[in-house]
């Protein structure tokens, strides 16, 4: 028996975290940044610009995808 697990993206924006699975935003593992942040701006019906200042932070087990000024997980960041 396979368990397969959901791939999720947390995104950091306005301030806020959410988790969206990959699922819901129609995409794969393999899709690219631009296709991530294409996608995170449609299902939260942003300007296309609103993720020029964001990056996409990849791993086995999920995808991050911040403010670029955060860099690595620090204390004071929205989401820690």
């Amino acid at each position: 028996m396979s368990l397969r697990t959901k791939q999720m993206l947390h995104v950091q924006l306005n301030g806020r975290c959410e988790e969206v699975s990959l699922e819901e935003l129609q995409l794969t593992r393999q899709a690219t940044d631009s296709q991530i942040k294409a996608a995170i701006t449609r299902h939260f019906a942003l300007p296309a610009h609103q993720l020029d200042q964001h990056i996409i932070v990849r791993s086995w087990q999920a995808r991050v995808i911040h403010p670029e000024v955060y860099g690595v997980q620090k204390k004071g960041s929205p989401c820690s």
